[in-house]
């Protein structure tokens, strides 16, 4: 059954720009909305020519429109700028649809929503870290100037590339699997968390970031945004400090080599001599002699295998697969603990520097296992996997609930450190009760 109804609130209430013309411009009526965006009373407008109240000229958009809308079976669509009569100006989004006679007008006010835009524009345009945009099919539709500086491309070149195309060839069929998992269920992220990320520049060489990503929800669909940091310097440094502690350790170790331990061996002799002299003593005497000489002995061990944990000089003598064994041994001395090693024939393939590293990574694992996990013994892997070399180190100990957020300690700080110096990746995996599995594998490449 029809209602009798009125557009008359619709028309007046609308937060958008609306009049009826003439097919020759002239306003027959105007809503309150168009006051307040063009600036001109409805009273003034109504029965004014609407190109000479928006300040067009006899060429203007606007007016040719208008005439092309008169003769169109479907509305038009079309963006312009008006002048205000203060002197400002607006863009305007119009839609124009002719019907008995008239023309029916709507306009959004896009005058706030390019001010944002231009404001997003020099936001992105002036930040420091680079930003790109992708589409949800994979390809840039932006790219700040930092971003073009940091890839190796000029002013708008990377407009169009595909998102793989900045990611080391060995590694796209991993990221497109990342990709789709993102999409999947979008979130403000970090980008490969724990993993060594590597963007490839325009001339083929590559560098190590950090990648920031937010999705985005725009009229033309989902979007990512990517930040991306260089972190060269970054690692450069952590490099460096890694180098000064392994100096200084080394230094400490020698000290404690050349210093303390000779001072125990000769506590030792002397107590060994007064044993041996032939002199007649007490038997409590004695045996406290006998004692002394026992805890200086064990103490002279401990010092030594302090020294050679904190000097790795073993390394270049014995490989890694040596130096392991050696640690073991150490180990079992020094926590009481069982430990065994097992090494591929292969395994012994790495860079002086990444042996280095691998090994500081099984001494705080063994370390770790003992210390926290309360570990009896642990069991060490040294093997080449491809193009790669794993280092693994399990243990028996407490473990811990991976479903609880754990805090790092400096001990998996400075593993996981070690391991992205290397271009590497560290996992830890535990279970309660079952003990705890260390993980490092790294590129033989890097």
């Amino acid at each position: 059954m029809a209602k009798d109804y009125s557009l008359d609130p619709f028309f007046d209430l609308s937060p958008h720009l609306q009049c009826v013309t003439t097919h020759e411009g002239v306003v027959v009526r105007a809503n309150p909305s168009f006051a307040r965006i063009t600036g001109i009373p409805v009273t003034d407008a109504e029965g004014h020519s609407l190109f000479e109240l928006l300040g067009e000229g006899a060429e203007g958009m606007i007016r040719a429109k208008w005439k092309e809308a008169s003769g169109a079976d479907e509305g038009l669509h079309f963006s312009d700028r008006i002048r205000k009569p203060d002197g400002t100006t607006a863009k305007l989004d119009w839609h124009l649809a002719a019907s008995n006679g008239f023309i029916y007008a709507a306009a959004r006010d896009l005058t706030i929503r390019e001010m944002a835009e231009e404001r997003f524009r020099l936001v992105v345009n002036h930040a420091p870290n680079g930003i790109v945009v992708v589409d949800r099919g994979g390809g840039v539709i932006l790219a700040n100037p930092k971003a073009e500086e940091l890839f190796g491309y000029g002013k708008g070149e990377m407009l169009g590339l595909r998102i793989d195309q900045l990611v080391p060839e060995r590694f796209r069929s991993e990221h497109a699997g990342h990709r789709e998992t993102f999409h999947g269920a979008p979130s403000a992220r970090s980008m490969g968390a724990g993993r060594d990320l590597r963007a490839l520049r325009k001339d083929g060489s590559e560098f190590p970031v950090e990648i920031g990503l937010t999705p985005i929800e725009t009229e033309e669909g989902p979007v990512v945004l990517a930040v991306v940091v260089d972190i060269t310097e970054r690692r450069r440094l952590e490099s460096e400090l890694l180098e000064i502690s392994e100096r200084e350790q080394h230094r400490i170790g020698r000290d404690i080599h050349d210093d303390i331990c000779q001072q125990l061996a000769g506590i030792g002799c002397i107590v060994s001599s007064v044993l041996d002299s032939g002199e007649e003593m007490e038997p409590d005497r004695q045996a406290t002699l006998k004692e002394v000489a026992k805890l200086v002995a064990d103490a002279n061990v401990r010092a030594r295998d302090l020294s050679h944990g904190l000097v790795t000089g073993g390394i270049e003598s014995e490989g890694l697969a040596g130096a392991l064994v050696s640690l073991a041994a150490s180990s079992e001395r020094m926590f009481n603990v069982s430990s065994r090693i097992n090494c591929g024939e292969d395994a012994d393939v790495a860079p002086q520097k990444m042996k280095v590293q691998l090994y500081r990574i099984a001494q705080e694992a063994i370390s770790n296992a003992v210390r926290h996990g309360k570990a009896t013994r642990v069991e060490v892997s040294l093997a080449k996997q491809g193009n790669r070399l794993e280092l693994k180190v399990t243990d028996n100990g407490a473990g811990f609930d991976q479903s609880e957020e754990r805090q790092g300690g400096i001990g998996l700080i400075s593993m996981s450190r070690r391991a992205r110096m290397m271009g590497g990746q560290l996992a830890v995996e535990g279970e309660p009760g079952k003990g705890t599995v260390v993980t490092c594998s790294v590129p033989l490449e890097a």
